[in-house]
């Protein structure tokens, strides 16, 4: 860290993140796009050591491979030239991964969730795990539950909590939120860290100010939505603030960029952990794809969400393997610290009944 960042006050950014069981690999015994295998990855284009969310699930694909002694292995997809993943592609590496013998394919995030509605139900004896997505139409996004497919639910509300709680517990009294406005991800992750921050204010009977802003991000284009967080972000460190959270990758790169030319030193809570080596990064919350990969191949059952969360390892704050850490986990999952959903639009502040702590709310 340069001498002029290591004069400035600590300031913390916290975001999302998925879970690299490891820094490095050696994949010279699995060949992406051709083999025969009984485990199967179908990457959403970008590579297995992208950091991120196909990193996290090969990782787990590997991991359950070898100890079950099952040949594995990947497909990366050629996208196309807009670089999306189109239903087409997605359906001849599937007819390779069946051609070659595989009994489970592993689809890594949204990109696959018509897939797993329009495909899937085609191939009756393979057994698909659609993580962090729900299948649905081309035309339709209700939820159409299929009989072999396992998908993955990741508690974003309880992940919240945990940067909430983790906020407030390393000594940070002013708090920022930075999120979408009437987005599913922002109200969880939003909802979830002011009642972290306020179970955590109220334990330790600290004052605490969160200053809670969403972006209306309807009829903007990305570079619209980024160049508002930027400007957001960098207001907030201008009124005092201490700590960031958001959930949603677009804005927490915009968070990164603030922090570059932020007034006050910025440590970041990586929202991919190929930021990991940025020396304002300084850790996550996790939706660990590999670990619910695992979970879901151990005890696959079609037609099911499966909920990953505290409780199973799934979700949590990097670092927080402490005593103090790993009780809040175990109030989460036996239901002691009761969280409250909300709705897509609701008012979050109702959730929030706290003696310690004040919210500031406005939509930019």
């Amino acid at each position: 860290m340069s001498k002029m960042k290591k004069m400035k006050n600590a300031f913390l950014i916290f975001l999302a993140a998925v879970l690299v069981l490891s820094s490095g690999a050696v994949f010279s015994a699995c060949s992406k796009n051709s083999g025969k295998y009984e485990l199967v990855l179908i990457t959403d284009g970008a590579p297995i050591d992208d950091n991120a969310y196909n990193q996290s699930a090969w990782e787990g694909v590997k991991s359950y491979g070898e100890e079950k002694k099952l040949k594995y292995g990947y497909y990366q997809p050629e996208l196309n030239d807009d670089q999306s993943l189109d239903i087409e592609t997605i359906a001849d590496y599937v007819q390779r991964a069946v051609d070659g013998g595989a009994k489970y394919i592993v689809f890594p995030g949204e990109s696959f969730e018509v897939a797993a509605y329009e495909i899937a139900p085609t191939y009756h004896d393979v057994q698909f795990i659609l993580v962090d997505g729900l299948p649905h139409s081309a035309s339709d996004t209700s939820l159409r539950l299929q009989s072999n497919v396992m998908c993955v639910y990741f508690n974003t509300l309880q992940a919240g909590f945990a940067a909430g709680c983790a906020s407030v517990m390393q000594g940070k009294t002013k708090l920022g939120y930075l999120g979408s406005y009437r987005t599913d991800v922002s109200t969880a992750y939003g909802a979830g860290y002011a009642q972290g921050a306020a179970y955590a204010a109220d334990e330790s009977k600290t004052p605490v100010t969160l200053d809670y802003v969403e972006i209306d991000v309807e009829n903007k284009d990305d570079d619209t939505v980024t160049d508002t967080a930027v400007s957001v972000a960098k207001q907030m460190v201008t009124d005092g603030a201490e700590v960031i959270f958001s959930g949603e990758d677009r804005i927490g790169d915009a968070l990164f960029t603030a922090a570059e030319s932020a007034p006050s030193a910025v440590s970041v809570f990586a929202a991919v952990l190929d930021k990991s080596s940025n020396e304002d990064c300084m850790a996550a919350v996790v939706n660990d794809y590999g670990k619910a990969v695992q979970c879901c191949l151990e005890d696959f059952q079609g037609g099911i969400i499966f909920n990953a969360d505290c409780s199973n390892g799934c979700v949590y704050v990097t670092g927080s393997n402490t005593e103090e850490y790993e009780k809040i986990y175990a109030k989460l999952s036996d239901g002691e610290i009761p969280l409250i959903p909300v709705q897509t639009g609701a008012d979050f502040r109702n959730t929030v009944d706290s003696s310690y702590l004040t919210i500031n709310y406005r939509v930019n």
